[in-house]
């Protein structure tokens, strides 16, 4: 079986956690739920930065483009969101934090996250 090479798996790892974040938060807060997590101003560049990027690529032939605004949000972006997912996810499985290994080095993120811009 042929193995990724580790920025494809890494980002294959990212793009899958970025829809999945996408397709909880909408069901849960609707169409437009990224005006709900993020503050006005960063839901504004994000957006500002999406239509940018899909602009470009559809001029250069790009037959499609990702159109969730978490494909264009930077990584620290999603780490909240993140952690509201996987809170959400492990009370679904009736999981505590401490069954959950991986939950514990997402939950210390704030720390890396520094001031937001």
């Amino acid at each position: 079986m042929p193995q990724m090479q580790p920025a494809e798996a890494l980002a294959t790892c990212e793009q899958a956690l970025r829809s999945l974040i996408a397709t909880v938060l909408a069901k849960k807060l609707g169409k437009d739920w990224i005006s709900q997590v993020f503050p006005e101003e960063r839901a504004v560049k994000i957006r500002a930065i999406r239509d940018e990027e899909a602009g470009r690529r559809t001029r250069r032939g790009v037959a499609s483009v990702p159109s969730s605004e978490l494909a264009y949000a930077q990584f620290f972006d999603i780490l909240s969101p993140a952690e509201e997912v996987l809170g959400r996810l492990q009370a679904r499985a009736g999981q505590s934090e401490r069954d959950v290994g991986a939950a514990q080095p997402l939950r210390s993120t704030a720390q890396l996250r520094g001031p937001q811009p």
